[in-house]
């Protein structure tokens, strides 16, 4: 009797959590989501928990057991609401094994105090529930490993699409709770998407998709004169003065000069504070992000997939693989995150010179200097045979910024950042950021055989620490550059995917007649 009352309040515990969790855990306000949501939590819990059980054998052990990566979630999605505002998404548990590949670039930013209380109590619980568990028969465990291949089976075969995403993690988040945006989201991509996006995004006869954003007259063909172009990809590049309006000289002097020279104003960026790639693809193909279903939350995920369906993606450089220009990304960082290594290629990259060519190159803090980044360019320019164009994205600005991460190397600095402990996380931030104007300065005045047309953006804000919040936090700053050319300040923030446009009108004047 009192076996039976502890297993029934054990199950009652265990389902309102689950329940209550799934209509909390976004961390953000639901403004409408119905009750029967919770059925996208239990189409994903059944089939897991009964599996469990199966291999087990023990139910009351494979309840512990499934609560370990349901709280995991749960947590996750905590941290990365605080940090970067926005809740966990299908592509975010794609990316997971990134945690434990790439662990500098996620670890700093998770309390690991309560994470290691939480996972101490879950071992506990599922040691004590192994204790006065019961094994089931084997005929009970066969039972629930059918019905979980069925209601895996069922679930995977539904007709999801019946259920209508806006591909917003905020609003799909608050209409169908976290799990269940993840799931449809998920199963919306692995069954359909492809099919469905792949073709939208194919290259046309000039290289760039049909639904590209660029207008027709800036992608007709060039002539014999050809520039070089760089576009940089600024590692959590923005203007510091829109952090510090009283800035001195020093800091952002060639930013400043050659925004003066040229086309400059705010990039209205997909992410805060992470998701480079959102607005790399962006800039690079054209294609606004409502164009890509879920693949808008990990685009180079659709890139790889397309790859190894044998289809292209249009894109700037195939555009300008098709004007005579060889193409090259040039990124000190580890060529499988993101899977660059993999995207790039479909994007009509024909090199990507990656970290091992920087194995011995000078850094600034824990990653590679944009020094060593502009001695790299400037060698590859000098060799060059061709037009080339050099898509650049930069490292040493990387987080996250602990305090005293650049303790012992020089402030190489004029004046001080009022209000800034010198050795803190943001003032290492604001010298990253000096480190990144110098370099723009460096590719503004190389001596080449050819004229030299320069796009600069940053990818995203940094997650800057707490007071220290930016105003328009999802506008980075950018410029587009060549010499004796119309300057004009942009009035309002464009989208990333209107950059190439900027970019391709820096060449209207090396048209063919």
């Amino acid at each position: 009797m009192i076996r039976g009352l502890g297993e029934g309040l054990f199950w009652a515990v265990f389902w309102a959590t689950l329940l209550l969790l799934h209509r909390r855990e976004s961390a953000l306000p639901a403004s409408w989501r119905p009750a029967w949501a919770d059925f996208f939590m239990l189409a994903a819990a059944l089939p897991i928990f009964l599996a469990l059980a199966a291999l087990t054998g023990r139910p009351l052990l494979a309840g512990g057991l499934f609560l370990v990566p349901a709280l995991l979630l749960y947590f996750f999605n905590r941290v990365k609401v605080a940090a970067l505002r926005e809740p966990l998404v299908f592509a975010d548990v794609q990316m997971g094994r990134q945690l434990f590949f790439f662990p500098r670039f996620y670890w700093p930013y998770i309390p690991l105090s309560p994470l290691l209380a939480g996972a101490t109590a879950l071992a506990a619980l599922s040691v004590a529930l192994n204790q006065v568990d019961y094994l089931l028969s084997d005929q009970t465990r066969l039972f629930c490993a059918a019905v979980s291949l069925w209601l895996a089976w069922a679930v995977y075969g539904a007709d999801w699409r019946r259920f209508p995403l806006s591909f917003d993690p905020v609003s799909d988040g608050q209409r169908y709770g976290l799990i269940g945006a993840a799931l449809i989201s998920g199963l919306w991509q692995s069954r359909f998407g492809l099919a469905e996006i792949g073709p939208q995004v194919k290259p046309s006869a000039d290289g760039l998709a049909e639904i590209c954003v660029w207008p027709g007259h800036l992608r007709r063909p060039l002539g014999k004169a050809k520039p070089h172009i760089i576009l940089v990809q600024a590692e959590s590049f923005f203007h510091l003065r829109r952090l510090f309006p009283d800035l001195g000289p020093g800091w952002t002097d060639n930013f400043d000069r050659l925004s003066a020279e040229g086309r400059s104003g705010r990039l209205e960026v997909a992410a805060y504070g992470a998701y480079t790639v959102r607005t790399e693809f962006a800039v690079l193909t054209g294609l606004a992000e409502k164009c890509l279903g879920s693949f808008k939350f990990n685009p180079y995920s659709l890139a790889a997939g397309t790859a190894a369906a044998g289809t292209a993606i249009g894109s700037l450089p195939r555009w300008l693989a098709g004007q005579g220009y060889e193409s090259v990304c040039l990124h000190p960082g580890h060529p499988d995150f993101f899977r660059r290594a993999q995207a790039l290629p479909n994007l009509g990259f024909r090199r990507f010179i990656s970290a091992e060519a920087f194995r011995k190159a000078e850094r600034y803090g824990p990653y590679v200097s944009d020094a060593a980044v502009l001695e790299k360019l400037a060698a590859e320019l000098r060799s060059a045979a061709g037009p080339k164009f050099f898509f650049v994205i930069t490292l040493e600005a990387h987080g996250p910024w602990p305090p005293g991460r650049l303790k012992g190397l020089p402030k190489d600095i004029g004046e001080p950042l009022r209000g800034v402990d010198p050795d803190g996380g943001l003032a290492a931030y604001a010298r990253h950021l000096r480190h990144a104007d110098i370099l723009l300065g460096g590719l503004a005045g190389l001596d080449l055989d050819r004229p030299l047309v320069l796009g600069w953006y940053g990818d995203h804000v940094g997650s800057l620490p707490r007071g220290w919040e930016l105003a328009g936090e999802q506008k980075t700053d950018f410029l587009i550059w060549r010499r004796h050319w119309q300057p004009q300040v942009l009035s309002r923030p464009i989208p990333p995917e209107q950059l190439g446009a900027l970019l391709l009108g820096a060449l209207e004047e090396n048209h063919a007649a």
